[in-house]
């Protein structure tokens, strides 16, 4: 009886601790623009990574920006317009988070 109560807390605390439900791009979006824009990106590599690991249907790349930001940013964009990209700057560097719906899923 034990066994069985905890492992139903367990489960129901892991699925608070993701950041939207599995597969939802939309939810998913909004809780990376909310991050985003609410700690400008202190937070947003774990809330990234969570959302990553834990949905297969979403295509996540990192990007270490080397030159000026902003034309690496115009410059994805004329390449990739319906990229959803994110600026992010670390004390390891600055780094352009991608996210997308993989194609066909």
């Amino acid at each position: 009886m034990t066994t069985a109560a905890l492992i139903f807390t367990l489960l129901s605390t892991a699925s608070w601790a993701r950041v939207c439900p599995n597969n939802d791009f939309k939810a998913c979006l909004a809780a990376l623009n909310k991050s985003y824009k609410m700690d400008q990106g202190k937070n947003f590599r774990a809330v990234y990574d969570d959302i990553c690991a834990t949905n297969s249907k979403f295509r996540c790349t990192k990007i270490t920006v080397m030159g000026d930001p902003q034309q690496t940013m115009t410059e994805i964009r004329a390449d990739k317009p319906k990229s959803n990209l994110f600026l992010v700057t670390h004390d390891d560097g600055k780094y352009i988070y991608f996210f997308d719906a993989k194609a066909g899923k």
